[in-house]
């Protein structure tokens, strides 16, 4: 099981969690690729971005942790859309492979895709 926590503030990111493998069988690699694919994406934009304080590791293999300290007011806009980049892929992961990743942003669960945003 893939466990994906997400905290935002003002419409952006702050802090990204990604913890868990899924199983070795193909549908599940898949899963985790995708999942991977979307973190590793932000974290390398994050870290890259002028205007942006961020620290990104991988303390263990199947682990991402990512926390944002400072957005600079100039690239916000620009910052909340990256966010909306990783937290609609990732619910388009979940709401495909339920069994297989949960998603929780600013501690609510996200379910089944029927809620609306609110990060």
């Amino acid at each position: 099981m893939i466990e994906v926590i997400c905290i935002t503030e003002d419409s952006y990111l702050t802090y990204l969690k990604v913890s868990g493998h899924a199983s070795k069988d193909r549908n599940n690699t898949i899963i985790c690729s995708a999942v991977s694919c979307l973190t590793r994406t932000v974290c390398e934009i994050t870290t890259r971005l002028k205007g942006v304080s961020s620290k990104c590791s991988a303390p263990n293999p199947g682990d991402v942790l990512l926390t944002i300290e400072r957005v600079n007011e100039n690239i916000k806009d620009r910052f909340c859309g990256i966010t909306d980049y990783l937290l609609i892929g990732i619910i388009g992961v979940v709401r495909d492979y339920p069994d297989s990743v949960t998603l929780k942003i600013n501690n609510k669960e996200w379910y089944d895709g029927s809620q609306k945003r609110w990060w």
